[in-house]
């Protein structure tokens, strides 16, 4: 009654997509660790390396991207980690940020990937504060403040825009202790 070819056959596929999702997930996490190796170069003041680093990266999920397009879902998080790494390298080197679509990922990304790159910017807050440049501490303060005047203005369900409530709500945090850190300390 019930041809045993279609079982195998179908079992077949789904082994082939379970080594593709696989795969994917290797890289997923190669890419989420190149970012954090590009961000902790960005702490050292290696500015000069993370250019490249964000050239590598973007390439390498444009091309994860096209060869596994049925797993993309599984690239949120190195999407994310790759918009936020060249989004902080953009504000970092005082340039115009760029469009979700000139760095190759959906506006859902770009928006979690911006606030994500606001604790990265706390930290070159701090670091600027410690160091006595108060001007580039004022300087990351003020694009703080932009961003979060420009994610507050982002009202929609978790459905849509993910964790971004979440993170809107921690930036709102982060901009005050940097407020208060730059009154103490001017």
């Amino acid at each position: 009654m019930i041809d045993r070819k279609i079982f195998s056959k179908i079992i077949s596929e789904l082994t082939e997509k379970e080594k593709k999702h696989d795969q994917v997930l290797i890289i997923s996490r190669e890419i989420i660790r190149d970012c954090a190796n590009a961000i902790k170069d960005i702490h050292l003041g290696k500015l000069n390396s993370v250019e490249g680093q964000v050239k590598r990266i973007k390439e390498k999920l444009l091309k994860t991207r096209k060869q596994y397009a049925d797993f993309e879902s599984n690239l949120f998080t190195a999407n994310q980690e790759y918009a936020e790494v060249a989004l902080l390298y953009s504000i970092l080197k005082k340039e115009k940020i760029s469009s979700p679509k000139n760095l190759g990922v959906d506006s859902i990304t770009w928006l979690n990937g911006l606030a994500d790159c606001t604790g990265e910017l706390r930290r070159q807050f701090l670091i600027a504060l410690i160091d006595g440049q108060k001007s580039k501490a004022k300087h990351i303060f003020s694009v703080l403040e932009e961003i979060y005047e420009e994610l507050m203005t982002v009202k929609f369900g978790q459905s849509l825009v993910g964790p971004l409530k979440h993170k809107q709500d921690v930036l709102r945090s982060v901009v005050e202790s940097c407020r208060s850190e730059l009154v103490k300390y001017s």
